[in-house]
């Protein structure tokens, strides 16, 4: 009789252990990400835990309703952070974890500063000569280069890594009539690539706008784009991402009559 109860409780505690919620068995972060502005959930947002040290020790991608789910190895301080390519990243408040710790937020989001590559060339109205332009054209270049180069270098590939452009000739044209009035001006646009590398033409979102023609420029033809999708741990996943497409007019090529896309990729 007391060897049967005794089986009994072992068997309901392994019952108990196998039914225990996930977040009882590890200290675990989660939350809502949202725009600050529209309230809408983030969708396909990376987000990072962030240790006392200042190293991510956990990454996932928030799902349809901008929810997500960090679990920490072990007991501690850490810090939420919410990673858009190009942009600076946004980061919670500090939480301590105890054993099997759980907390739970909101995160209205607003990402707001755009990151800029160090050493880009004085340019001046003075500057007429054509040798002078296409030094700044190539110090411009390479300034963007090592950016990239370097936000590339901060990612850690075996964990998470940032979609990347394949596509060739990814170039916006310059809406004619805008152009010849000397019209610039910017467009910043938000969207999801999905785990295949395409966008999610539903997910299109214009941010900003400086002209309803340089808008439609934007869009024409960018579903023909094409990205290397971004990796979770070695798989596939999707990412939101935001672009920025500067329309500046060069007036000393004639018939100059492409934008300059950045923070695209």
């Amino acid at each position: 009789m007391i060897r049967n109860h005794w089986r009994r409780r072992a068997a309901a505690a392994v019952v108990f252990a196998l039914c225990r919620p996930a977040h009882l068995l590890a200290q675990t972060e989660a939350g809502v990400a949202r725009d600050a502005k529209t309230g809408a959930p983030l969708e396909c947002l990376h987000v990072a835990l962030i240790d006392s040290t200042n190293r991510a020790i956990a990454h996932a991608v928030t799902d349809a309703n901008g929810q997500f789910q960090l679990e920490a190895p072990h007991p501690g301080t850490f810090r939420v952070r919410f990673e858009l390519f190009g942009w600076e990243p946004l980061g919670g408040p500090l939480d301590t974890l105890g054993d099997g710790g759980f907390k739970q937020r909101r995160y209205p989001l607003d990402f707001q500063n755009l990151m800029m590559p160090k050493g880009l060339p004085l340019r001046s109205i003075l500057d007429t000569a054509e040798s002078v332009h296409k030094q700044h054209d190539l110090e411009e270049k390479e300034a963007y280069k090592r950016f990239y180069r370097e936000l590339r270098e901060k990612e850690d590939s075996a964990a998470w890594r940032s979609r990347e452009i394949t596509a060739v000739g990814t170039r916006v044209h310059y809406p004619e009539g805008l152009r010849r009035q000397g019209v610039q001006g910017s467009v910043v646009e938000q969207v999801i690539i999905d785990s295949t590398g395409h966008a999610r033409t539903d997910t299109w979102q214009t941010l900003r706008s400086a002209h309803q023609d340089f808008e439609k420029a934007v869009r024409s033809g960018r579903e023909d784009w094409q990205w290397r999708p971004a990796r979770l741990a070695g798989r596939p996943v999707c990412e939101l991402t935001r672009g920025v497409v500067e329309f500046t007019v060069d007036f000393t090529i004639p018939g100059y009559q492409w934008a300059n896309v950045r923070f695209l990729f």
